[in-house]
């Protein structure tokens, strides 16, 4: 969470579900004038709740899988501040190691927290003890229930001693940890890069994949002032299994002089040049690589610095992962020499341009700001030219705003993939009737709905595709909306790559009361449901808990049987209890491994065993 004052216009990290790595995605967070805060995306209020406390601040989720899924639970005395016990529940389930104890509003005892990006793909807490509010002792982290050990706090609430930190976008294919000393809550001395690609794996130094440019991860802080100094190793913002990529140069003075380079798999593929004087200030030519870049999006950006400020024409240009392919030029534009801000014509790729989704923008700036008609072109993998696929206007006033009859295409549009959406925009916001192609099926309307004239939230009558939608992964929902949240019955439906018919497999129920909240029996999909996994959850919810016996089934070789399942407590708290059989991490057709073993209170306990369906 993150405290913020009024505002109502963020971007928060979501989980790319084919590239598994965290993006950034806008959500319209509102907070009305009786401190009610609402989160809303694409016309869907993910979100609304309450804010309580005595703070005149707002805790906010920055994470979009929190902002569904998690829920905190808890009492305020008559002061408004928080007392006794606290838990928390993620998609209707206890977390048995989350929570603790406020007394008058301060944390007190033993606390376990959600890692800050705690998603599904990153299941990491932090425990340790509190005292008045303030940290105290040792902190480890519980990351697939291997503990790591984090460090110590002193007596201030500082850290103190030698830490291992977790790099903030640490999840299952990406684990990267910082290993150093603290020195009153300050870095001193040495810290080295440490990294693995799964849990199986251990932890090794960088300069162990870096030795054929003989150097390590990591660097030096000063040990007065706590600030960079020397010769330094940095990982990329973007960090994930496929896109190991770092930078190297100096720092001095806490401030990053004169040449700097960066690295992909050990190969110097971009940087340039920080002033000798003005520290910290990029100048001249400089090769920098794009947020998504990886080893299938190898997009970079070259163009001139002056005083730390794009000037002139800049130039987009793409690689594929081929032994022998080289940079191509794609695209670019320029940059006022002024005010570097961006005008006239301009070629822009996608976010996830590559081998399956080579799409791009083009249209013309104004003030770095969107204006007049902007065309979307997409390239098949084995075509030679661009073809027009969408597209739409920009208000001419230059504040970027879309306007009138738009085709627009999905996220994750790919040569496996291709969705289009088509509807209108009014200043900015959808409204009216908008509905969804696909090209697999002669580009026909396979889903869609309506969005109010007056908030741009959805309403009425729904067909949704399911994220992370494609050729093997055929499901829709269908249902309805009621001012932006979900209501009564929703049905799942699916279509196996090579058949004509959706059929319906499963249904979720909502509450009528429009708080969309689940209840009652429940037929739902695994996260993985592909036509390679098709695996079912079978159960009831009790106000959004789930609740009783929950079953889980799997669909193979055209049989349907159950393969697992187990129950939870009947109090509608979403703790798991006794005896269970769940998928094993990696579970699909061809790795059918289960775990068996038994809860208590949520918490695993005793010897869990393996079981391998298809030996059995």
């Amino acid at each position: 969470m993150i405290k913020k004052k009024r505002n109502n216009k963020y971007e928060v990290a979501q989980l790319d579900q084919i590239l598994e790595k965290l993006v950034k995605a806008k959500i319209l967070i509102t907070i009305s004038k009786d401190n009610e805060i609402i989160y809303s995306q694409d016309g869907v209020i993910l979100r609304n709740e309450q804010s309580q406390g005595a703070s005149k601040e707002f805790d906010l989720l920055v994470n979009r899988e929190q902002i569904l899924n998690l829920y905190w639970q808890g009492n305020y005395d008559q002061n408004q501040l928080k007392i006794g016990k606290w838990t928390a529940a993620w998609n209707g389930q206890y977390l048995n190691l989350i929570g603790g104890y406020y007394e008058n509003g301060l944390k007190q005892g033993l606390w376990g927290e959600l890692f800050l990006n705690y998603r599904s793909q990153a299941q990491v807490y932090e425990i340790g003890e509190y005292i008045q509010d303030q940290k105290f002792g040792k902190w480890i982290y519980i990351y697939d229930n291997e503990k790591i050990i984090g460090g110590s706090y002193n007596e201030q609430g500082l850290k103190n001693g030698q830490w291992n930190e977790l790099n903030h976008g640490f999840m299952n294919e990406s684990q990267v940890i910082y290993n150093g000393e603290y020195k009153n809550g300050k870095k001193i001395g040495m810290w080295n890069i440490l990294y693995r690609w799964n849990i199986n794996q251990p932890l090794k130094i960088m300069q162990n994949y870096y030795q054929k440019v003989n150097f390590s991860g990591g660097g030096t802080y000063d040990y007065i002032e706590s600030i960079k100094i020397g010769i330094w190793i940095e990982l990329c913002d973007n960090l994930f299994n496929r896109s190991l990529v770092v930078q190297r140069g100096q720092y001095k003075f806490g401030q990053k002089i004169g040449r700097w380079d960066i690295f992909y798999v050990g190969d110097k593929i971009g940087g340039g040049l920080y002033d000798e004087v003005n520290y910290g200030v990029k100048i001249g030519r400089w090769i920098e690589l794009s947020d998504g870049f990886w080893r299938d999006s190898q997009v970079t950006y070259c163009g001139q610095y002056k005083n730390d400020k794009k000037v002139g024409r800049w130039d987009i240009l793409f690689k594929g992962n081929h032994l022998y392919s080289k940079y191509e030029k794609l695209g670019g534009g320029q940059y006022d020499e002024k005010n570097s801000v961006k005008f006239g014509s301009w070629i822009e790729l996608s976010d996830g341009f590559g081998r399956n989704s080579k799409i791009i923008y083009t249209g013309e700036y104004k003030n770095d700001q969107k204006v007049g008609r902007w065309d979307i072109q997409y390239k098949e993998a084995d075509q030679e030219q661009f073809l027009l696929i969408g597209g739409g206007q920009y208000d001419k006033m230059g504040d970027g705003s879309k306007i009138g009859r738009w085709i627009e295409i999905s996220d994750g549009f790919s040569d496996d993939s291709k969705l289009t959406y088509k509807g209108d925009y009014k200043n900015g916001q959808k409204v009216g009737i908008w509905e969804s192609f696909w090209s697999w099926v002669g580009n026909k309307k396979i889903a869609g709905g309506s969005y109010d004239e007056k908030d741009s939230i959805k309403v009425g009558r729904w067909i949704e595709l399911r994220d992370g939608f494609g050729l093997y992964e055929q499901v829709i929902y269908n249902g309805e909306y009621k001012n932006g949240k979900k209501v009564g019955r929703w049905d799942i439906s699916y279509r196996q790559k090579g058949m004509e018919q959706f059929q319906q497999i499963g249904q979720i129920q909502y509450d009528e009361g429009g708080d969309g909240i689940k209840i009652g029996r429940q037929i739902e999909l695994w996260d993985k449901f592909n036509d390679h996994s098709q695996v079912y959850y079978i159960g009831k919810y009790k106000y959004g808990r789930k609740v009783g016996r929950w079953d889980i089934y799997l669909k193979s070789d055209w049989k349907f049987q159950q393969i697992g399942g187990g129950s939870y407590d009947e109090k509608g708290e979403g703790t798991k209890i006794g005896m269970w059989i769940e998928l094993h991490d990696g579970f699909r057709n061809s790795n059918q491994i289960l775990q068996n073993g038994e809860y208590k209170y949520g918490k695993k306990v005793g010897t869990w065993t393996q079981i391998n369906l298809r030996k059995n």
